[in-house]
């Protein structure tokens, strides 16, 4: 198994987010601060063996270049919250990550394929409507 998505995916994953930070909608240029990355909802050290790891189906686009600026440091400061989003996944939570909605600031609740597609869905109860910040 890669130790990174493709260049492909990366690719169809922003294109699928708009470039946009699917947490607070910032336009994402490289280069530029707070820089952006490409999120694994379910976490690479917790993610061994899993096929989807590494598919679009697990990754978002969200500004901030670690764990701790932007909204990908938000992410990390605010697992519990995080996970109520979607915007991370426990890797004792018996669900594919494909099968886990995610809140997207401009579209909300969504289901991400492992093609790169994003599809209209109902919200986990209970939900929230995006992270205060």
């Amino acid at each position: 198994m890669a130790s990174n998505p493709s260049k492909e995916t990366r690719a169809q994953v922003l294109g699928r987010d708009q470039h946009r930070c699917v947490v607070c909608e910032t336009y994402l240029r490289p280069g530029q601060w707070p820089g952006m990355s490409i999120h694994h909802r379910l976490r690479r050290s917790q993610g061994s063996g899993d096929d989807e790891l590494h598919e679009a189906s697990n990754l978002i686009s969200v500004c901030g270049m670690d764990n701790s600026t932007g909204c990908h440091g938000w992410i990390h400061q605010h697992p519990n919250e995080a996970v109520k989003l979607g915007y991370l996944i426990r890797s004792y939570d018996d669900h594919k990550p494909s099968e886990v909605p995610m809140f997207n600031q401009r579209y909300g609740w969504q289901l991400l394929s492992t093609d790169g597609q994003a599809t209209p869905c109902k919200p986990p109860t209970p939900h929230k409507e995006g992270p205060t910040k």
